[in-house]
């Protein structure tokens, strides 16, 4: 019974080094998962503040585009209440009807 006790007590010790050996592997694979799932978990971070900074940058350039339009349109009606050349002519098609407004010249050095 030495020789069978011996092969049992082999048994058990090859037994017990894979069950070391499947630990071993097993917690190194949850490891490997872990930091897997950590760097899912950064660059979805990451993915979500650039999402986030676009958008700002989006609101920013369209509250600058509404103040620009605002402006032009602010401009362009200052423009049209100038008025250009007709806003200068004060005489109607039969001319200055009235009392002319001139003075006689004066002798200057008299």
């Amino acid at each position: 019974m030495g020789i069978v006790a011996g092969i049992i007590a082999a048994s058990a010790a090859v037994s017990a080094g894979t069950s070391v050996y499947s630990t071993v592997q097993a917690n190194k694979a949850n490891k490997q998962a872990n930091a897997a799932a950590d760097e899912q978990k950064r660059k979805q971070d990451k993915l979500l503040a650039d999402a986030k900074a676009q958008q700002d940058q989006a609101a920013v350039t369209d509250r600058a585009n509404a103040a620009r339009d605002k402006a032009r349109a602010k401009q362009a009606a200052a423009a049209a209440g100038a008025g250009g050349r007709q806003s200068t002519i004060v005489s109607g098609p039969l001319g200055v009807t009235g009392q002319n407004n001139t003075q006689p010249k004066t002798l200057l050095g008299v």
